[in-house]
C-alpha cells in the first residue's frame, strides 16, 4: 500500500513491489488475519475490504481461495494498474483512494476489513486515526477489522524475507526507519517505513470505536494446520520459531445501540458514544 499524500511509489517501485517474496506473509500473517476475520469459517463474511491492496496479489488469492467478494482499494494508480492487468478477478472490485477516504463505499456495507502493511508506511498518527475511523464507518455492526504489520517489538531482526529497522536502534513513534524486503529472485528492495508501537496500534483502534481488541504475534508452531503446506515448506523459517515477525491487532465494530443511534443523529462521532 502507498500513501497518496506522503509515500508516492512510482511505476518502477510498484513493479518491484509485485516481486516481493510474500511466503512469510502467507505463513505467519494472512492466514491468521483471515482467521481473525472469520473468513472460511461458519458465518463467513461475504464482502471483504482490502484497504491498501497494492498490486492485488493478496486480494486475488483470497478471492480465488474463499470465493469471497473483495473491495480492494489503494491510492497508487500504478499499483492499481498492475492489479487490474495481472490480478483481475470477477470477485474483486479495484478502486482508487483519494485522501484515504472510502467515499464510494456506503456506511455499514462491508462484512470485514483488513489493512496489511499499511500503517507502517504512514508518518502521521492522525492519518492512522482517519483510516481507522473510515473503516469503522463502512463496516457493518459486528464486523471485524484486522491490522497486520511487522512486529514493532522485533526491530532490526533479520527474518527469512524481511528486516524492518536497524539492529540496536531504539525507534519512537513516527520515526522513519529503513526496511529491506526480499524479492523472488533473492535480491532486496530497499524502502523507508515508519515505527509505530503496539500501544499506538491499540489506541488507534479503540479511539475509532472498536471493541474486543485482540493481539496476536504468531510463531511458526502456530502456523501448522493453518497455513498451506506449500508455503510452510518453501523456506526453513528457523528464526520464526522463536521470534514472532508480525503483529496482528483486531477489533469489532459494536452493534448499534439506541444511545448511539440518537448520538449519530445529532452528529456526534461514533467513537464518542461508547
Amino acid at each position: 500500500m502507498t500513501s497518496n499524500r506522503h509515500t508516492a511509489y512510482d511505476a518502477l517501485t510498484s513493479a518491484d513491489y509485485v516481486e516481493v517474496d510474500d511466503r512469510l506473509g502467507w505463513v505467519l500473517g494472512y492466514p491468521f488475519a483471515l482467521r481473525a476475520l472469520g473468513v472460511g469459517g461458519p458465518g463467513a463474511p461475504r464482502v471483504l475490504l482490502d484497504y491498501g491492496c497494492g498490486p492485488g496479489k493478496v486480494a486475488k488469492r483470497i478471492a480465488r481461495t474463499y470465493d469471497i467478494q473483495v473491495v480492494a482499494v489503494d491510492p497508487s494508480a500504478d499499483m492499481l494498474a498492475i492489479a487490474s492487468q495481472r490480478y483481475d478477478d470477477p470477485r474483486i472490485t479495484y478502486r482508487r483512494l483519494q485522501d484515504d477516504g472510502l467515499t464510494f463505499v456506503a456506511d455499514g456495507s462491508v462484512d470485514a476489513a483488513m489493512c496489511c502493511f499499511v500503517f507502517v508506511v504512514l508518518p502521521s498518527r492522525e492519518q492512522l486515526r482517519s483510516i481507522a475511523a473510515e473503516i469503522w464507518r463502512v463496516l457493518r455492526p459486528g464486523g471485524r477489522f484486522v491490522v497486520l504489520e511487522p512486529n514493532p517489538d522485533q526491530v532490526g531482526v533479520r527474518f527469512s524475507t524481511f528486516r524492518s529497522g536497524e539492529p540496536g536502534v531504539a525507534y519512537q513513534d513516527g520515526d522513519q526507519r529503513p526496511a529491506r524486503l526480499m524479492l523472488t529472485d533473492g535480491t532486496w528492495l530497499e524502502l523507508q517505513d515508519y515505527f509505530w508501537s503496539l500501544r499506538t496500534y491499540e489506541e488507534v483502534l479503540t479511539e475509532a470505536g472498536f471493541i474486543d481488541v485482540q493481539i496476536e504475534t504468531p510463531l511458526l508452531a502456530g502456523a501448522y494446520g493453518l497455513a498451506e503446506s506449500v508455503d510452510l515448506e518453501a523456506w526453513d523459517y528457523e528464526i520464526e520459531r522463536v521470534h514472532p515477525p508480525l503483529l496482528l491487532i483486531s477489533g469489532v465494530r459494536p452493534e448499534i445501540t439506541t444511545h448511539e443511534t440518537q448520538s449519530r443523529a445529532s452528529g456526534a462521532h461514533p467513537a464518542m458514544c461508547r
